[in-house]
């Protein structure tokens, strides 16, 4: 028996248009975009929850799954090198004017 008696192809197969192995009337993410790595459910998955599936995420085990980039890049918002949510200096500014941040400042 079908799990989708109402939605079955000629030889009375589940139909599954985006092809990740969970029949559409049981699919969560109808266009998943990783359909070789999706859940029971049919969703993408999407190992430290930062909003990216997988399949798309550049930085797999983003230290900060919720500051992340459209890649699942942590957001380097000064451009340290070190992600926000691990910043504790600002390297912008620059209360003095010597060309270093205040906070690698020793005058």
């Amino acid at each position: 028996n079908s799990p989708c008696p109402n939605d079955v192809d000629g030889n009375g197969v589940s139909n599954d248009d985006d092809n990740d192995g969970v029949p559409n009337c049981n699919d969560q993410e109808a266009n998943s975009p990783c359909p070789n790595d999706v859940d029971g459910n049919g969703v993408s998955k999407d190992d430290d929850n930062d909003g990216v599936p997988n399949c798309n995420d550049q930085e797999a085990n983003s230290p900060c799954p919720n500051d992340v980039d459209s890649n699942g890049v942590s957001n380097d918002d000064d451009n340290d090198g070190t992600p926000n949510c691990n910043d504790t200096c600002d390297d912008t500014v620059d209360t003095d004017n010597d060309g270093v941040s205040d906070c690698d400042d020793n005058e």
